[in-house]
This record gives structure tokens, sequence and C-alpha cells, in this order.
């Protein structure tokens, strides 16, 4: 039987470290993230760029401090709408041919394989992070509840998809 508490939290917070070479974007001393947003975001970026003018995180930030709840949102760039607090860090995103620049206060690039590799790892530490975790209660019903539902389909569709 599992004692651990459930929990209403559906988010996944927490510390990362987001580096490229010597240039830091986002450290575990900054705080702490929804990384369960974040991981969808970086998916996100795996087919798509994120730029301040066209972001993958519409209404958020690439490494938000809050990903709030997520709905369903037909109108928008994307299903799914995870809005947050204003606050984060939001890095830029650019395919450029097979490598990826990445555009914050300085600028790296790294190949797209890379890129993958390293966003498809910090996505599975954030799913391990939830299978390790108390259960977490969903809502009954409702838009919180299919967002909910819609979040984790986005997850495992990009998580499962071929990118090359």
């Amino acid at each position: 039987m599992d004692e651990r508490k459930p929990q209403k939290d559906q988010c996944a917070h927490g510390k990362m470290l987001f580096q490229v070479d010597a240039t830091v974007y986002v450290q575990p001393e900054g705080g702490k993230w929804t990384l369960s947003a974040a991981g969808l975001f970086l998916l996100r970026t795996l087919e798509h760029d994120h730029t301040k003018a066209n972001p993958v995180s519409e209404h958020n930030l690439l490494i938000p401090c809050c990903g709030h709840s997520a709905w369903l949102n037909e109108g928008g760039r994307f299903k799914l709408l995870c809005t947050g607090c204003g606050l984060g860090k939001n890095p830029e995103v650019i395919h450029r041919d097979k490598t990826i620049l990445i555009r914050g206060e300085q600028e790296q690039t790294v190949s797209f394989m890379e890129w993958k590799d390293s966003v498809f790892a910090f996505v599975d530490q954030v799913r391990e992070f939830y299978d390790k975790s108390s259960p977490k209660v969903l809502p009954d019903e409702g838009v919180d509840r299919e967002g909910g539902a819609a979040f984790w389909q986005e997850w495992r569709a990009r998580r499962g998809a071929t990118y090359s």
C-alpha cells in the first residue's frame, strides 16, 4: 500500500541547470521552477522555434516559475495553454539548419541531436519524478481535468516522436 499523501498540485517543481558549454541560462541557485511545464515547452522546441515574438510557451516563459493550470486552447499556436506568473527564464531557441541557436544574455549553438538528447534526458527525469512521487489527485471534471489529460497526451506524443 502506498502511504504517501496524495497531492492536488499537478505540477513538478524543483531546481534545474540549463547550461551550454560555459554559458549558464538557468542555475539551481536561481530558484524553483515548474519543471513539468518547462519539460513540455522544451519538447515543443524540438519542432518549433521559441522566440519572444512567437513562443512555444504562449502566455508564459520557457522555464517558468509557475505553470498554473493547463487549459485547452483551440485558437492558439498549440492546443494546450499553461499560463504563468510572468517570472522565469526565457532564452530563445532557434533552429538553424541542423543546429540550435540558444539566445539569452549570451548565444550558444549546439547540434540538433545534442539538443534533442538533452531535452529527452530532462523530460525523462521529470517523468521519473512523477513516477516516484505521491499520487496526484485529479480534478473530478471540467477544464482542469481536460487540460491535465491534454498535457500528458501532448507530452507522450512529443516524447515518442522521431526527430532527425
